[in-house]
């Protein structure tokens, strides 16, 4: 997206980067991805370019991603998405924050506090542009029912078949 590329191109990223956090690469994803943008980005008037050393530094990063084996795209931009927030993570220390109950409290409230709560936890540019929520409901044979509002920043959803009905 325009607004991540000029975050990183600009070198904006370098004042959030988070060296200390325990679920991040120390800050190497970042700046990996942030020379393969300004590389992008410079060689718009070329044919190609050949992302080999970010690909050696996510192999460096997730041994799952080493070699030149067929890896799946959905992991990969998972890896990625993740590693990039814990490396830009804004909050140094994580709280632990229990998931909130509906309570019956109307959708927009609940959501809220659920955004809120996350926020407390994972503030980053990739938070920022990329992040949603995922209401899911469970019901109780009894008329009970609990909504959540989960965050997500990438939703699986099936491919359907290829079973048309002619008309």
């Amino acid at each position: 997206t325009g607004p991540l590329v000029e975050y990183f191109v600009s070198r904006a990223y370098q004042r959030d980067v988070n060296f200390h956090s325990i679920f991040g690469s120390g800050g190497r994803l970042a700046h990996s991805f942030a020379k393969l943008a300004k590389e992008v980005w410079a060689a718009s008037n070329k044919t190609a370019i050949s992302p080999t050393a970010f690909k050696k530094d996510i192999g460096r990063i997730n041994e799952q991603f080493v070699g030149y084996e067929q890896h799946d795209a959905q992991e990969f931009l998972v890896f990625l998405l993740d590693g990039l927030s814990e490396d830009l993570n804004l909050i140094l220390k994580k709280p632990y924050i229990e998931s909130p109950d509906s309570a019956g409290r109307p959708d927009s409230e609940l959501a809220d506090v659920w955004w809120n709560d996350h926020l407390k936890r994972d503030c980053s540019v990739i938070q920022a542009l990329f992040t949603g929520q995922f209401k899911s409901v469970v019901s109780c044979q009894c008329g009970h029912e609990s909504a959540r509002f989960e965050p997500f920043t990438t939703l699986s959803l099936p491919i359907p078949s290829e079973t048309r009905q002619k008309q």
